[in-house]
């Protein structure tokens, strides 16, 4: 193989990589947000758990916890989003940003700040995977 088509594949491989369709981004931010999602859930459950009440068949706040591989309306953009479920955000919301009588303790933002360097390391995976893939090795 001369230099030149080497060259060439090499720069076609280097612009594929850096290109990701939107389907690939969301695989990769995927990754890190099933990982926010669990350490989200585990900081909601040690910090806000109640003991429910017989017959009550409300899900605990921990159990809303959520995550999807589109943005926060439904589109593909390769945006992944966590969150609380519907009937629950605003309880969290509530929980992490306080109120007039209740103190918030901002379980929200420690938890994506505790989550950030796994969250990041995840993501690396994945994209190694899909860069190793692409590549053909």
């Amino acid at each position: 193989m001369d230099l030149n088509k080497a060259l060439t594949t090499w720069l076609d491989n280097v612009q594929q990589t850096v290109h990701l369709t939107p389907s690939e981004t969301a695989t990769v931010t995927g990754s890190g947000a099933k990982v926010l999602s669990y350490h989200l859930r585990d900081t909601t459950k040690r910090k806000h758990y109640r003991v429910r009440v017989t017959g009550q068949d409300d899900t605990h706040l921990a159990d809303a916890v959520t995550y999807q591989r589109t943005d926060i309306d439904g589109d593909k953009t390769g945006a992944s989003t966590v969150g609380f479920t519907v009937n629950k955000a605003y309880i969290a919301r509530f929980l992490n940003d306080g109120t007039k009588r209740i103190r918030g303790d901002h379980f929200v933002d420690v938890a994506r700040q505790d989550a950030k360097n796994k969250v990041i390391a995840a993501e690396a995976a994945k994209y190694q995977e899909l860069v190793r893939r692409k590549w053909g090795d």
